[in-house]
């Protein structure tokens, strides 16, 4: 059990050396000018999440063979990362980037490979899992929850939007009853006076034209007798009635 402890303590310094490093630094720097190692992004955090997540596991679970086996790809991981973290355009011999991006892939590959497994493992025995589910099935419940209120709210909001525009058709009738027998009125006023104005145009029309017959047909001395016996009151009606 000692030597297992001991060994599990040398597995975590090797994660360590990895987590020490700053994996953006690792990427990219002011100093490097255009030069970028984008192509091992991918590598570099995923090497960092899974030697993060086995740091706080339960390591000692794990078989003594195992933890040699991981640790050896460990070691392997961190001297490949210091290295990049010396790299330098200036520096001969430490400035070939095709050399670092081929010594990330290799060591990070077989590392993740053997190690990820035996994470989700370890994840299992710490937990993790079990706390993930009970976390998980209260967000689902809270979710529900939410959306049960949220159906409440629609609902009790669209009964209140639905009597609002009854009365709202209730008042609109109304108002358009009463606007439709206004201008109705106004209408039928226009179409009376113009009427009037219509009748009394005929016959004043017609009257004129009586005249002038019965002064063609030799009748002005009747008309001379006529004008004679009508009252200036009577013509003044007349005229008034005409105009008016």
């Amino acid at each position: 059990m000692a030597n297992e402890s001991e060994k599990v303590s040398n597995l975590k310094k090797e994660l360590q050396r990895i987590l020490n490093l700053d994996q953006s630094r690792l990427i990219k720097r002011p100093e490097w000018g255009t030069v970028r190692f984008e192509e091992i992004q991918s590598n570099i955090e995923r090497t960092y999440r899974l030697a993060q997540q086995l740091i706080n596991s339960p390591l000692e679970r794990l078989l003594e063979k195992t933890i040699d086996n991981i640790n050896a790809l460990t070691r392997q991981v961190a001297v490949s990362f210091e290295q990049l973290d010396q790299f330098s355009l200036g520096i001969s011999g430490n400035s070939d980037k095709t050399y670092h991006v081929r010594s990330i892939q290799q060591s990070t590959n077989p590392f993740f490979e053997t190690s990820a497994p035996w994470a989700a493992y370890l994840a299992c025995q710490r937990g993790d899992v079990e706390q993930n589910v009970q976390k998980l099935t209260r967000s689902v419940k809270e979710g529900d929850e939410m959306v049960a209120a949220a159906k409440e709210r629609i609902e009790a909001r669209d009964t209140e939007m639905k009597e609002i525009i009854a009365k709202a058709r209730e008042a609109s009738a109304k108002a358009g009853a009463a606007v439709f027998t206004k201008d109705f009125e106004n209408v039928a006023g226009k179409m009376e006076k113009s009427a009037k104005i219509w009748l009394r145009g005929t016959i004043g029309a017609a009257f004129v034209t009586v005249v002038v017959a019965l002064e063609g047909c030799g009748f002005g001395r009747s008309l001379d007798w006529i004008k004679a016996r009508s009252s200036r009151k009577s013509a003044q009606r007349w005229l008034f009635w005409l105009c008016c």
